[in-house]
């Protein structure tokens, strides 16, 4: 009896001596490295929403490249950065490039944890809508003092929408801050926000005031965005347009979700709730049942847009904006 059973320990030893060593190797790779790994392992998870902009292999080195530049990513928690790698593999959208969707790092004071914050650049919107293919043109812009402005609405004539926009050589103060779209029926759709506008998007933005925020260094930019946001309210409604108007309100109430309910209905979207199940235990940090439970059962609701129980929701109003006009812009070809 007791030969067999130093048998059986013999037979275990090596086993669990690659257990060991497997351990050990994992607790001496770096959390960059960590992190990596966790996004190559997503990889058919991004592929199950991605769309002919960017291909699945190349969103995966891109977000190895950029959390190789940027350490402070591998501090955030992976699910916050899986969620953005989702939203930009549905988006078409490149991670922390130009026109792209930027992955910005912030430190949650509720929970003292780092996350990530994805901000979809306004170069990208206006790609998105310029793919729709219901635009004949689309445009956004700040306008300064002594810059010639002319916008109006009227009845009179043929064209409802007056819209004149000059940049001046010498350029004061902000006075509005525009988008406009032309669409391919002769439609035209505007958004004209005052500095008083942009200033209060501003305020409602989460971490505006943090000094890694665009909002800081690129208010212009930010500015813009916020134009094209309202303007998006008012174009068609088409499978691309829709898609980044969902994901823009994701980033407008990006605290009524935390990331791992995001990311659960997001997995569960694309490959279904045993995909989810059998992934999320390597997303929440030391998952109890219990808590894994009302994880699933809140992405299963949000897919299904069924109410839940388990916590409240919190549900942005609609913006307001302009009503919707017709006509040509002066200077623009027909």
């Amino acid at each position: 009896m007791a030969d067999l059973k130093q048998q059986q320990i013999q037979k275990q030893a090596p086993n669990n001596k690659a257990i060991i060593e497997q351990k050990n190797q994992r607790q001496a790779m770096t959390k960059t490295q960590v992190l990596a790994e966790a996004i190559a392992a997503r990889r058919e998870s991004f592929a199950a929403v991605a769309t002919e902009y960017l291909k699945p292999d190349r969103l995966v080195k891109l977000a190895q490249a950029c959390i190789a530049r940027n350490p402070l990513l591998a501090e955030c928690e992976t699910g916050s950065i899986l969620v953005e790698l989702m939203a930009c593999s549905r988006l078409g959208l490149e991670p922390n490039e130009a026109g792209g969707r930027w992955l910005v790092p912030f430190k949650n004071n509720k929970t003292g944890k780092y996350e990530v914050q994805g901000i979809t650049d306004y170069r990208a919107l206006i790609d998105i809508a310029r793919r729709s293919g219901v635009l004949a043109a689309v445009h956004a812009d700040v306008v300064r003092q002594g810059d010639l402005w002319e916008n109006w609405i009227s009845s009179d004539g043929n064209t409802l929408v007056h819209l004149r926009h000059q940049v001046a050589e010498e350029r004061g103060e902000i006075r509005y801050v525009y988008a406009i779209a032309k669409l391919k029926n002769g439609e035209v759709q505007t958004s004209v926000l005052t500095l008083a506008d942009v200033t209060r998007a501003k305020s409602k933005s989460r971490g505006s005031d943090n000094s890694s925020s665009p909002w800081q260094n690129e208010w212009d930019a930010m500015a813009k965005k916020t134009a094209l946001r309202r303007l998006f309210n008012l174009l068609p409604k088409t499978p691309e347009i829709q898609k980044v108007r969902e994901e823009l309100d994701r980033e407008e109430g990006e605290e009524s979700k935390t990331p791992a309910q995001e990311l659960a209905a997001q997995v569960i979207a694309a490959e279904g709730i045993e995909a989810a199940e059998a992934s999320l235990g390597s997303i929440v940090a030391d998952p109890k049942a219990d808590e894994k439970a009302k994880v699933l059962a809140r992405a299963a609701a949000l897919r299904d847009q069924a109410p839940v129980e388990v916590e409240s929701v919190k549900v942005e109003e609609p913006v307001s904006v302009d009503e919707p006009v017709q006509g040509d812009i002066p200077g623009w070809d027909k």
